[in-house]
């Protein structure tokens, strides 16, 4: 798959350094790290035709030179083409946009016709190009850094938010950087693999690793007499076998790993927050009102209907107030002293509220901390106050909702902070 690479690095690396500055500078200063990535192991298109492995033969940077200059050799290293693309405003407004859409736009008249396009950026802006190359028949990948991957989801085919790259193009891939030969020859090129009979050995081995596992999830799925939740599966899995790490053995998610075990006789539901069930046994999740959502309605009638708008409409996670209440106190508690970074805070977070018997997924954590930073919070050692955090993420939303051609009234911006804050 020929494909072309647009990177808008100012807001790609300022959105990143909200999270965490070291993230930051491993995006700007290691591009053939994530570019690995995402050749390598970025899912393909369904019914394309042609070669599923990706060629980048095009790889644009778009950055401001007196801002982000230093970083311009490591992109140059890294056989981008680097555009200059300075202020032209007194707000700090550059042409970055602007260059990449004419870029891109040239595309469709080269003598070479590249099947994807991926563009990087913060802005959600890009919807006009993304229907136009839809139009065109051109696949095409976003990397959202910051709150604007809900905008692109109906647009591009294929959206990686922040949470993804971040864990897997910029954490995982450094961690296996680190374990592996410098020189060693990336996946896509062992095609004769299969002829050399050393190839043959592993499979044995994987099964006897994978037999406890595999008889652990049976054994869970007979003990339950309902659907079991994903969190709730992932909870008892780390309690019985404590040496999987946050990628699960390096499957990158709790769910992909289940599709590593045995799973005969198991059905697994994408039903929220995700089930998996003996259809022999246990009744299906039902779709479209899972429990969750009928234990929201019961306790909070008058707040669960504007709720599940917002959430549809920008992401927000879909919690009842009890438990936004057990999360910002536990953000708050990740302050103070025994801060170290967002993603360590967003682990112990996730650990609290477990704790507490509130599952709450990573993805969840992670939207409410950015959303506290981009209403222009900044986590320190300097301890939070649960109330304080809980008003920086209700004017975030604000602005998501805004975003989203949805106008909050009077009642409706007192029915969100009930949402959020009431519960304080």
């Amino acid at each position: 798959m020929r494909s072309a690479l647009f990177v808008d690095f100012d807001n790609v690396f300022i959105g990143l350094q909200q999270q965490d500055e070291a993230l930051a500078r491993t995006f700007a200063t290691n591009p053939l790290q994530w570019i690995e990535w995402l050749e390598q192991s970025l899912p393909g298109h369904e019914g394309f035709d042609g070669d599923p492995r990706r060629r980048i033969l095009a790889r644009r940077c778009y950055l401001n030179p007196k801002s982000f200059g230093d970083y311009r050799p490591y992109f140059i290293r890294g056989a981008f083409e680097t555009v200059d693309c300075p202020v032209l405003t007194t707000y700090g407004k550059t042409s970055a946009d602007v260059h990449m859409v004419l870029d891109i736009l040239d595309l469709l008249n080269h003598e070479v016709r590249v099947d994807e396009v991926i563009l990087m950026s913060a802005d959600a802006d890009f919807t006009p190009v993304l229907l136009k190359l839809r139009r065109w028949d051109l696949r095409t990948v976003v990397v959202a850094v910051g709150p604007s991957a809900a905008a692109y989801r109906a647009a591009a085919d294929i959206v990686v938010d922040q949470d993804l790259f971040v864990e897997k193009a910029l954490l995982q891939q450094e961690g296996e950087r680190v374990r592996k030969p410098a020189q060693q020859a990336p996946a896509r090129q062992r095609p004769v693999a299969p002829a050399k009979p050393a190839a043959a050995p592993p499979a044995p081995t994987a099964a006897p690793e994978r037999e406890p596992h595999s008889a652990c999830l049976h054994e869970l799925l007979k003990q339950a007499s309902d659907p079991v939740p994903m969190s709730t599966l992932a909870a008892a899995f780390r309690e019985r076998f404590p040496e999987f790490s946050e990628d699960w053995g390096g499957h990158g998610s709790f769910k992909q790993f289940l599709f590593g075990l045995d799973l005969s006789g198991l059905e697994i539901s994408n039903v929220a927050p995700g089930y998996i069930y003996d259809p022999a046994r246990h009744t299906p999740p039902k779709d479209g009102v899972p429990e969750y959502e009928e234990a929201f309605k019961a306790k909070h009638p008058d707040i669960e209907p504007l709720a599940r708008k917002i959430s549809v409409l920008t992401d927000t996670p879909f919690l009842l107030p009890e438990h936004y209440a057990i999360l910002l106190r536990a953000v708050a508690e990740g302050t103070g002293p025994e801060y170290e970074s967002m993603n360590e805070m967003a682990k112990k977070v996730r650990d609290k509220c477990r704790d507490g018997g509130v599952p709450i997924g990573r993805q969840a954590i992670n939207f409410i901390l950015r959303g506290i930073t981009f209403a222009g919070h900044r986590f320190s050692k300097t301890a939070d106050q649960p109330a304080r955090l809980a008003d920086l993420f209700i004017q975030n939303t604000q602005t998501l909702c805004s975003s989203a051609q949805f106008n909050l009234s009077d009642k409706e911006v007192r029915v969100l902070k009930a949402w959020i804050k009431h519960a304080l």
